[in-house]
């Protein structure tokens, strides 16, 4: 597992605009990095449907897709990062003891607002 890293951790998410999984990706992947990487992250968000190239360069199959591309080596994860145990533990991102990962409370909003969205869709049927 990678240490504190001098250089800033480099992630591309991959998302589809305009998808709900996309936004919720990308806003729990920004509140992450605030609360636990004390503002050493870059984030390229990187929306396929105006750069499907990156797709076939990067083999992205499905979205939203987080790749870690610093500190090496890269590793990848597939949703909408709303679990945070998941991150830290796929993405090797080390844990601060009692720091502010466990009292931030997006991850719970965003998943009550998915089940809606779902429900919403059933509804429709």
């Amino acid at each position: 597992m990678p240490g504190p890293s001098t250089s800033p951790w480099e992630f591309e998410l991959y998302v589809n605009d305009g998808n709900r999984r996309s936004e919720f990706a990308r806003e729990n992947l920004q509140a992450f990095c605030d609360a636990n990487l004390n503002g050493k992250c870059r984030i390229q968000v990187i929306d396929i449907r105006k750069h499907p190239e990156f797709c076939i360069k990067n083999n992205i199959c499905v979205t939203p897709t987080l790749i870690r591309r610093k500190p090496s080596p890269e590793k990848s994860m597939i949703g909408d990062l709303t679990n945070i145990d998941k991150m830290f533990d796929y993405l090797d991102i080390p844990r601060q003891a009692g720091g502010p990962a466990e009292k931030t409370g997006y991850r719970e909003g965003l998943r009550k607002q998915e089940k809606s969205v779902v429900e919403h869709h059933r509804k429709k049927r």
